[in-house]
C-alpha cells in the first residue's frame, strides 16, 4: 500500500471515530474495506488502537465528569501511535477488530503468492496439512497482458487431471491445502469462530468469454485418515458431509463460492469464502479453482477442456472468533 492512501485511510478512519464522515467519505471507506484486504487490517489496527488508548484516558470522579470532547482532544495522538506503528502491525498474525458492538480477534492463517518455496504438487490432493496440491498448475512470472496481484509470480492454472488421477474426465482445475488448527483449538471451543478464505483469479483475453468459472471451497473435518490415499479423503469428507447436514439434509461444514472469470478483463476478480466452523472442527480443506463450465454444461471429453490463459494470485486464509471477518 502506499503512503498516500495510507495517510487517506487514517483520515478516514479519525473521521468515522469523530462521527463527520459524510456520504462520500462513507462510500469511499466502505469500498476500500471491501476491496482491499490490507485496508481491513489497518482498520482492524485502528480499532483496537481507539479502545486501548481509551481505556487508558484519566479516570473523573463521579462528581466531575469528563468534558465531551475529552477523548476527542487526545484523538489526533491515538491516530499519530497508529500510523507511527502500522508498518510493524501488519506483520503480526493476531488483530482485534471492533466492528458495532462486538468484537472478533482475526489471526491471519496463510498469506500465499507463490513467491517462495516449493511450487504446488501435481499428485492430487495432498492429504496432510502443509503442501498445495491438486492438478496441473505451474508458477509463472508475468504472462499475456497479466501482471501479478503482488510480487513477481502468480499461479497459472493448466489442465483438469494430475499425475496418477484415475478420473479420466475432470471440469475444475483444483488446488488444494488442508489447514491444522489444532493450536486455535480454545477459540474453536465455543462454536463461534469463521474461516475466510480470499484470492484474486483473472482470465487473460485468449480464454473464450463467458466460459469459466473461478470458486473456493471450504470444508470442515473433525479428522484425517491415517492411511489409504486419496480415496479414503474422500470417504472422510462424504461421511463429515453427512454427520453435518441438518435436518433439510444441507451440509454445515461446507461452503463454496464461485464468480464468472471474466476473459480480459483489466483487473483481477477477487473472491471470498467464509465458512462457520461447526464444533469438533480440527482441519479445514481450502480448495481453489477454476472451471471450464461449457465443457462441464456438454460433458465434453477430456481433451476439450482448455484452460489457455488462467491465473490466481494473492490467496489469504484468516480465522476470526466473533463474528466472520468484515
Amino acid at each position: 500500500m502506499n503512503p498516500d492512501l495510507r495517510h487517506r485511510l487514517w483520515e478516514l478512519f479519525a473521521a468515522h471515530a469523530e462521527g463527520t464522515l459524510d456520504a462520500p467519505q462513507h462510500a469511499e471507506l466502505e469500498e476500500a474495506l471491501r476491496s482491499d484486504p490490507e485496508a481491513r487490517k489497518l482498520w482492524f489496527l485502528h480499532q483496537d488502537l481507539e479502545i486501548g488508548l481509551h481505556s487508558q484516558l484519566p479516570a473523573s470522579s463521579a462528581a466531575t465528569p469528563p468534558a465531551p470532547s475529552a477523548w476527542r482532544r487526545q484523538r489526533p495522538l491515538a491516530a499519530a501511535v497508529a500510523a507511527g506503528i502500522a508498518i510493524g502491525a501488519l506483520s503480526t498474525s493476531a488483530l482485534f477488530a471492533t466492528i458495532g458492538p462486538l468484537t472478533a480477534r482475526v489471526t491471519q492463517l496463510l498469506r500465499e503468492s507463490f513467491e517462495a518455496g516449493p511450487a504446488p504438487l501435481h499428485t492430487g490432493m495432498p492429504l496432510r496439512p502443509g503442501t498445495w496440491g491438486g492438478d496441473s498448475t505451474e508458477v509463472s512470472g508475468p504472462a499475456e497482458e497479466i501482471q501479478p496481484v503482488r510480487g513477481k509470480k502468480m499461479l497459472r492454472f493448466l489442465t483438469a487431471q494430475y499425475e496418477g488421477g484415475v478420473q479420466k474426465t475432470g471440469y475444475n482445475s483444483d488446488l488444494h491445502r488442508v489447514l491444522d488448527l489444532q493450536e486455535h483449538s480454545k477459540d474453536l471451543a465455543g462454536g463461534n469462530a469463521w474461516i475466510t478464505a480470499e484470492a484474486c483469479f483473472r482470465a487473460a483475453a485468449c480464454a473464450e468469454p463467458g466460459r469459466y468459472l473461478c470458486g473456493i471451497e471450504l470444508r470442515a473435518l473433525s479428522d484425517l485418515p491415517e492411511q489409504g490415499g486419496e480415496n479414503a479423503m474422500w470417504r472422510r469428507i462424504f461421511a463429515e458431509q453427512r454427520a453435518s447436514s441438518n435436518t433439510s439434509g444441507v451440509p454445515q461444514n461446507v461452503s463454496r463460492s464461485e464468480a464468472l472469470l471474466p476473459a480480459g478483463a483489466p483487473n483481477w476478480t477477487r473472491l471470498r469464502n467464509d465458512l462457520h466452523l461447526p464444533p469438533g472442527t480440527r482441519y479445514v480443506l481450502v480448495t481453489l479453482h477454476a472451471m471450464d463450465a461449457q465443457a462441464a454444461a456438454r460433458k465434453a471429453p477430456p481433451e476439450e477442456v482448455h484452460f489457455p490463459g488462467h491465473f490466481m494470485d494473492d490467496i489469504q486464509i484468516s480465522l476470526s472468533v466473533g463474528r466472520p471477518m468484515p
